[in-house]
């Protein structure tokens, strides 16, 4: 990495410093910017923010982590409409479950109230034949007596 800048009419190399095998920096008075040569790659750094300016690949990268976090979050909206729905179906059956279960409990009552009806009418009917067969037990037993 070389640069030459223009001073008093004469160009000047930039001052390159080499921290090690692999990286290269100099300072551009024109773009106010490091030129920095690390990994294989160029990149400029602005002192002002502390942060390199982002390259086609950053913002490539940066696109692609978007895509994918718009993806996820897409995902988690249809996982949690499935959900919901399963909670709205489940809640459905719970609810015609207890329907069920409340219109069995009905059939029970009503089946109870009908068998303690006809327990009480067979009770009348056995209390009036057993009134009746007295009567008729009384009436043969004036017949059967001797004439006093």
């Amino acid at each position: 990495m070389a640069g030459d800048r223009l001073v008093d009419g004469k160009y000047e190399p930039i001052e390159i410093m080499a921290p090690d095998a692999m990286s290269r920096y100099g300072y551009s008075d024109a773009l106010d910017l490091w030129l920095c040569w690390e990994d294989y790659r160029l990149r400029l750094f602005d002192d002002k923010t502390g942060q390199y300016l982002r390259t086609h690949d950053d913002e490539y990268d940066r696109a692609e982590l978007e895509a994918y976090a718009r993806r996820q979050a897409e995902l988690r909206v249809v996982q949690e409409a499935h959900a919901r729905r399963e909670a709205e179906a489940r809640a459905e059956q719970e609810a015609l479950a207890r329907q069920l279960a409340e219109t069995r409990a009905t059939q029970e009552a009503q089946a109870r109230q009908q068998a303690e009806t006809r327990a009480d009418q067979e009770a009348r009917a056995r209390q009036q034949a057993q009134a009746e067969i007295q009567r008729l037990q009384a009436q043969l037993n004036a017949l059967n007596r001797p004439d006093d």
